[in-house]
């Protein structure tokens, strides 16, 4: 019992040290020698409150964590933890720039850039994305799938699986990448 108490305490107290850093850049890889590059300000169409479940797959690794979104035009921010435990990274997006709020806990290939471009893509209005994209890239809706596209291929899918109101639940798949993201969002309020 004094080890399993011993461990969670050595838990907490490591995931309490963070590391705060800007984050260099506003461009974050979205495909084979392909980069997207951020607006200056996050620019979100009102206020999107929501909490998200994402597992992931990254060729043989798969993953799990839970997001917090705080969507808005002057301010994006999201936090990051593992399933049901501590905080890994925060992400805040500003007029100012990105600063990420890193604890021990983060994997160090896990970077808030990263996590902000796929949150953007799969959220933000198309018209949004579609002006983030180099040049070459198309951004397009059909049903229910947005797809983003060079001339001779599919980059990424995002697909809609399900969506009443309240909840949201999509599929991101990164083709160039390879990763699929399995993503339930639970709107507030």
């Amino acid at each position: 019992m004094r080890a399993v108490l011993a461990a969670a305490v050595c838990l907490l107290l490591l995931a309490a040290c963070t590391t705060v850093r800007p984050v260099d850049g506003e461009t974050t890889p979205l495909g084979k020698g392909l980069d997207m590059r951020l607006p200056a300000a996050p620019g979100y169409p009102g206020h999107f409150a929501a909490s998200q479940t994402v597992v992931g797959n990254y060729g043989e690794r798969k993953g799990a964590f839970q997001a917090v979104l705080d969507l808005g035009p002057d301010r994006a921010q999201v936090v990051l933890t593992a399933v049901s435990g501590p905080r890994i990274l925060g992400i805040t997006w500003t007029s100012a720039g990105i600063v990420e709020d890193r604890t021990p806990l983060a994997p160090e290939g896990l970077k808030g850039i990263n996590v902000l471009g796929d949150i953007f893509v799969s959220l933000w209005p198309v018209e949004a994305v579609q002006r983030a994209m180099p040049d070459g890239v198309t951004v397009s809706v059909e049903g229910n799938v947005r797809r983003v596209k060079t001339a001779d291929r599919v980059v990424e899918e995002i697909e809609t699986t399900e969506d009443d109101g309240a909840t949201m639940r999509q599929e991101l798949r990164n083709l160039d990448l390879g990763y699929r993201l399995t993503i339930v969002t639970e709107k507030d309020g």
